[in-house]
């Protein structure tokens, strides 16, 4: 028996009968079964991402009073916070951080996965983690030149995508507060939950499936549009090669490097001179998709079926356990809450 694929069995109805016209009375199917299982999981992770989105707003006021208690440079000015740089990015932080381990420790109790099986901590091979590692900033890339086909299409008929402003102060203590909030907490905390807790929760319905749906769910949480189609792109290669390295630090490893070179360039590129910034903005796009191709070839050339992943057998298509999925009440719900608060990050022309 596959662990990883079968934690919750515990969970499913080993005996229980149904009514079935000219038979009587006969146990539940494997069909049944596997319906049930996923419904349940759709749901509760459905509910996660309600109490995360809903902790997202309810938590910072507690925690600014909370810090209110030890650092008196803290005070609201007509219900506007009023603190030192260090402090609202401590805030900002804190509160990314309870959101996810509330919600989504939450959902490990409750569909009982364990530990070890929700956060594979294996050391994976360096030689498959230099290559995720280029072929992720390759794809990064390429999403990035999506977006901005997106972002022209939307100009079309009179909408602004808008990218959430990230400012970084070049003082010691701004570029610290980056360093953390921009790469070391999302590169763990994200990491742990959608390339751990949700991947490896849902790969007893199929490693594809679990692929897919984390990584959907994964650019559905940027809430921004124009965010979407990157994150979609690397969250479903990082979820990848942490499935075949059996590591979530596989991912840690790539989403930190992916966001610390974004970070630099965002502090040397706004130093430049307009027309030496597309010098280097174009150079660092070359060289990541030359070097993602040349990491992608030597990955085939070493290894068998590189792009291969585990199927199990299912009593429904991909296709019905997607419909499945994401057609139940708390993903239906958590889904129109995302679409709602998305609209933010477009703007209509001015006539």
């Amino acid at each position: 028996m596959n662990y990883n694929n079968n934690f919750d069995q515990d969970r499913q109805p080993e005996s229980g009968y149904t009514y079935v016209q000219g038979l009587g009375f006969v146990p539940f199917g494997p069909a049944y079964k596997e319906r049930t299982s996923l419904i349940t999981c759709a749901n509760a992770i459905g509910l996660a991402v309600l109490l995360y989105l809903f902790l997202r707003v309810a938590i910072p006021d507690y925690v600014v009073r909370v810090l209110m208690l030890f650092v008196p440079e803290i005070r609201y000015f007509n219900s506007h916070l009023m603190a030192p740089e260090w402090i609202t990015q401590i805030i900002d932080g804190t509160c990314f951080l309870l959101s996810n381990f509330i919600a989504y420790g939450l959902y490990m109790l409750f569909i009982r996965i364990p530990v070890k099986v929700a956060l594979p901590l294996k050391r994976p091979q360096a030689s498959v983690t230099v290559a995720s590692v280029l072929i992720a900033l390759a794809v990064s890339v390429l999403g990035s030149i999506l977006t901005s086909a997106i972002g022209r299409v939307f100009g079309f008929v009179g909408l602004i995508p808008i990218m959430p402003d990230i400012s970084v102060s070049l003082t010691p203590t701004g570029l610290i507060a980056a360093l953390v909030n921009i790469c070391i907490l999302p590169a763990f905390v994200e990491e742990f939950v959608f390339r751990g807790v949700l991947l490896q929760s849902l790969r007893r319905f199929g490693d594809g499936f679990a692929l897919a749906i984390s990584s959907i769910i994964f650019s559905m949480l940027h809430l921004n549009f124009i965010q979407a189609p990157v994150a979609l792109l690397t969250g479903f290669v990082i979820g990848y090669f942490v499935i075949r390295t059996g590591s979530v630090l596989t991912g840690v490893i790539i989403h930190f490097i992916n966001n610390f070179l974004a970070l630099i360039q965002q502090i040397i590129m706004p130093l430049l001179s307009q027309h030496l910034a597309d010098i280097v903005n174009l150079l660092v796009v070359l060289v990541y998709l030359i070097l993602g191709l040349v990491a992608m070839v030597l990955l085939a050339r070493s290894s068998d079926n590189l792009f291969e992943l585990k199927t199990i057998p299912s009593s429904f298509s991909v296709r019905k356990r997607a419909k499945m999925f994401f057609s139940c009440p708390a993903m239906v719900i958590a889904i129109v809450l995302i679409a709602s608060l998305s609209l933010h990050s477009i703007q209509r022309l001015p006539r």
